[in-house]
Parts: structure tokens; C-alpha cells; sequence
């Protein structure tokens, strides 16, 4: 069942609730022309995601939280950020976590390839750094308030360019 609330519609499920994800899906699209509904990758534990959270959260940004504990970005999805983030394999590894520490790769990262490096971020999503912010246009990885503040500029670039 479908409703028109204003110009969002409203996808419900069978026993009357909200789907929300098709729902925010849409409030994406409709709001920044995006296609995927962004994802917001993080652990609830950890402070800077909760900032980055609050950040996302006092712009009115429409986004899926994950958790990186309890579901790890596969292989497949780390090899798509990693190529269309242009950063360094390094920025993709929780550097100050107890795994990283315990596995010693500080030493052993260098020597890694990237195939390699990939492999083991796909292993525990707890050597992956958080937050990551992922969407069609970029990949945020680590909380960074300036480059956080950059991408919604974008966001509200597309958003104008829509109107």
C-alpha cells in the first residue's frame, strides 16, 4: 500500500507499518537526486561516530546506520570504496584499535598487498576506521568535520540543481 503525504509517498508494510527504508529511499531521492539511499557505517560504541551521527542528524541528512560490528563490509564492498575513495589502503584501517594493535600490522601492513589488506578489513569489521559515510558521489572515511561539511555542500548543490 502506498500514500501520498505532501510529495513523499509512504511505502507500508502488510501489518500497517512504515517501510522506512523504502521511505527514506525516497526522501533521499527527492531531497538530493540520489539513487542509493546513503549509508552511514559505524560501531555505537565509539564517540566520534556519535558525533558524526549528531552532525548528519542536525542537516536533516536521510541515511541507513549500520552497524560495523554486528554486519562488516564485505570484500566486495571494501574494494569498491577503497577504488572510489582515492585514499591510501592505510585510511581504510582502524590504526588505534585493539585488533590492529594485537595483529601488529602496523609492521606488517606495508608489506601487505592491496588484495591482501582487503582480505583482512573484510575479516572483523573492527580494523575497518569509522565512520564511514557512503554514498553515490563519495566516500567519507573517519569523522572529519570539514570534509563531512564539504559533501553535504554537495548534497545541497544537487538538491538546488533539482528544484
Amino acid at each position: 500500500m502506498t500514500l501520498l503525504t505532501g510529495s513523499l509517498m509512504a511505502e507500508f508494510l502488510p501489518d500497517g507499518r512504515v517501510d522506512m527504508e523504502t521511505h527514506a529511499w525516497k526522501l533521499n531521492k527527492k531531497t538530493y537526486g540520489g539513487g542509493e539511499i546513503m549509508q552511514f557505517i559505524c560501531y555505537t560504541r565509539c564517540s566520534t561516530c556519535r558525533k558524526a551521527k549528531a552532525f548528519l542528524d542536525a542537516r536533516d541528512i536521510v541515511y541507513k546506520e549500520r552497524d560495523i560490528k554486528t554486519e562488516n563490509p564485505t570484500y566486495r564492498e571494501l574494494k569498491e570504496w577503497f577504488a572510489r575513495s582515492g585514499l591510501p589502503i592505510k585510511s581504510f584501517f582502524n590504526t588505534s584499535g585493539i585488533q590492529y594493535r594485537e595483529l601488529g600490522l602496523k609492521d606488517k601492513l606495508p608489506a601487505l598487498a592491496e588484495d591482501e589488506c582487503l582480505s583482512l578489513l573484510a575479516t572483523d569489521g573492527m580494523l575497518v576506521r569509522r565512520p564511514l559515510l557512503v554514498d553515490d558521489c563519495f566516500i567519507l572515511v573517519g569523522f572529519k568535520p570539514d570534509e563531512w561539511s564539504e559533501a553535504v555542500k554537495s548534497l545541497d548543490c544537487a538538491k538546488s540543481n533539482d528544484d
